[in-house]
């Protein structure tokens, strides 16, 4: 099943553009995101049932995750468990996140705390 770039879902927020590639298979999503800036603008994301893979394909910029910060560049590959907080900054970052179930609104949890300095 071919999904072109230019069939996926295509959402924008905050600093973030994300297309999405539907297909009929829940237990397994795939998108791209461009991240200029900071994802999420405030806080922190928390996915309650979907694990997460980025693999960047090009930019720089780090991850917070577990409480530990992550500088990744094109070709890295990062790997998050759900349950566990994260924050995304880049510079013209393009990552693939391939999500385990598929990713979906209703496991995701936004969280307002902020980090005391830009990470990026």
């Amino acid at each position: 099943m071919l999904i072109t770039c230019e069939n996926s879902v295509k959402t924008e927020k905050e600093s973030c553009k994300i297309f999405e590639y539907e297909f009929p298979y829940q237990k397994l999503g795939c998108c791209k995101a461009i991240i200029n800036g900071k994802y999420p603008a405030t806080g922190f994301c928390l996915n309650l049932k979907c694990d997460q893979i980025y693999f960047i394909i090009s930019g720089c910029g780090i991850i917070f995750y577990d409480d530990k910060y992550f500088k990744i560049k094109e070709g890295d590959c990062f790997f998050m468990l759900h349950g566990k907080k994260y924050r995304v900054e880049g510079e013209n970052l393009t990552v693939i996140i391939f999500n385990s179930p598929k990713w979906s609104l209703v496991q995701y949890k936004h969280i307002a705390e902020e980090l005391n300095a830009n990470l990026f």
